[in-house]
């Protein structure tokens, strides 16, 4: 019974425990499923977290990159700047403007040095043209020379023989006495043309005579002659022999030999001469011009192999080729002269023409160093040109992706 009651009791508050049990089930549903909502609001909000932290990180690590991009672009924004500077210093133009204008003046100068080039190979050639032609005229007038001197020698010997001169006693007492290279009469006078072979005639022998100075001196010296003969004429011209028709009108010479000749008259003829005669004094005589020769009561025709005929002849023949000689030893004196002087201007000519091949030689070589200094210089600058073009264009981009990556 009590249990019933406490069963009655107890049952309005097992009623409301239900109830409350009931609405605690029910809460608990509810929150249950609040927990079930909120739990998937959480994994969401979580997720939406997640992602946004991921964005973050995305977001931080594109702008580090972006910055470190950035500083990149900028180094190389100085870096290009720094070169375009350079090269703009290496483009200076007053350099290629130097370097070009020594190239003209080395050029101009090799050009100036070959025009002096080709003068002093002219000159060179001229002058072996004329040294060649030197030696032709010295050859030639060297056998001229040589010519004369055999022929001088060839009608010397004839004269000496003539003359006596290749007397051995006679020419070793000339020696002793000092009258070895005094000149003989045949030498000593000039006889006028025409008379030769009249006073060959009348002379004879005398035209061997010795020319000296004075007889006097000659005193103690004749008595040393022996086995041969010596004829002796001072030799002195005073001009005071009478010549007027004589063949001492004809001869210029020594008045000891003009007075000799003064006694015979001149006939031009022989039937001239034989009239003469007739008037002739005591002393006198007559000769033709061809030899005949006569006085008053004797005539003389020498038509024979006389050893002094043609002397006087050769006599001036003999002058006349040592003329010659000189004129010809005068002009091989010159033409050695012309020769030697012809070479040493070929030397000279040699020499300035070595000089100038040098200097040509050195002018190329300075010439050739700057024309490839120049062309590379030009080359540098063309090529530093389009590196600036380049690095300006590169500079442009880099400006725009620095403008288009600065972060916010």
């Amino acid at each position: 019974m009590q249990i019933r009651e406490e069963l009655a009791r107890l049952a309005p508050e097992l009623e409301q425990a239900q109830a409350a049990e009931r609405g605690a089930a029910s809460a608990l549903e509810g929150a249950e499923t609040a927990q079930s909502h909120w739990q998937q609001q959480w994994e969401t909000f979580n997720h939406d977290v997640g992602a946004a932290n991921q964005t973050v990180q995305v977001e931080r690590a594109r702008i580090e990159q972006l910055e470190n991009q950035l500083r990149r672009l900028r180094a190389q924004r100085d870096r290009l700047d720094v070169e375009r500077d350079a090269l703009v210093a290496q483009e200076t133009q007053g350099q290629l403007f130097e370097l070009g204008e020594r190239e003209s003046q080395a050029r101009s100068t090799a050009e100036e040095l070959a025009r002096s080039l080709a003068a002093a190979l002219t000159d060179v050639q001229r002058l072996r043209g004329e040294q060649f032609a030197a030696e032709e005229r010295l050859e030639g007038v060297r056998a001229d020379r040589e010519r004369a001197r055999a022929e001088v020698m060839s009608v010397e010997a004839l004269q000496r023989a003539a003359l006596g001169q290749a007397d051995a006693r006679a020419g070793e007492w000339l020696r002793a006495a000092g009258l070895h290279s005094r000149p003989r009469v045949a030498e000593a006078i000039v006889v006028e043309a025409g008379y030769e072979r009249a006073v060959e005639t009348v002379l004879g022998d005398y035209l061997e005579a010795v020319c000296v100075d004075g007889l006097d001196e000659l005193a103690d010296s004749l008595g040393g002659i022996e086995g041969t003969n010596v004829v002796i004429f001072e030799h002195s011209a005073q001009g005071g022999v009478s010549a007027d028709g004589s063949l001492a009108s004809k001869v210029t010479g020594p008045d000891s030999v003009r007075e000799w000749l003064a006694s015979v008259r001149v006939a031009a003829t022989l039937g001239e001469a034989l009239v003469l005669r007739r008037s002739l004094q005591a002393g006198e005589s007559v000769v033709t011009r061809s030899g005949e020769w006569l006085g008053r009561g004797w005539i003389r025709v020498a038509r024979g192999g006389d050893d002094h005929a043609g002397v006087l002849e050769r006599e001036q023949r003999l002058k006349t080729l040592r003329g010659e000689f000189a004129e010809a030893e005068a002009r091989v004196r010159e033409s050695e002269a012309a020769l030697l002087a012809s070479r040493t201007a070929l030397s000279v000519a040699e020499g300035s023409r070595d000089t100038v091949q040098g200097r040509i030689q050195q002018a190329h070589r300075q010439h050739a160093d700057l024309l490839g200094q120049l062309e590379a210089s030009r080359a540098r600058a063309q090529e530093s040109t389009l590196r600036r073009e380049r690095l300006e264009e590169e500079s442009a981009e880099v400006a725009r992706e620095i403008g288009g990556r600065s972060p916010p």
